[in-house]
């Protein structure tokens, strides 16, 4: 599954490493008081397992998302989806 994530996403992340320590909001240093927005799926409960349909173990499909209200002045999103509990190979050294 790694094998998908863009060469500048892995650069970016790289030396992060399981643990919810490492977790890219807390390594951001992103404020508590952050605006929020709800983001759902229809697919499973909140706090849920992931079904193994939307896993590379399964068909790998994107499970289906209902966002919420953006905040106003917002210009742009992205979406990380991070497993606190999974190990990260250790990237190549190679750009």
């Amino acid at each position: 599954m790694l094998e998908h994530v863009p060469a500048w996403m892995g650069r970016l992340l790289g030396d992060m490493r399981a643990g919810h320590e490492k977790l890219a909001i807390i390594k951001a240093g992103v404020p508590a008081n952050m605006p929020m927005i709800d983001l759902t799926s229809p697919a499973f409960a909140p706090g849920a397992r992931l079904p193994v349909r939307f896993t590379a173990d399964g068909d790998g499909v994107s499970p289906p998302l209902v966002w919420g209200e953006v905040p106003t002045g917002t210009k742009s999103l992205a979406l990380i989806v991070e497993d606190p509990d999974a190990p990260m190979p250790i990237p190549s050294s190679t750009p």
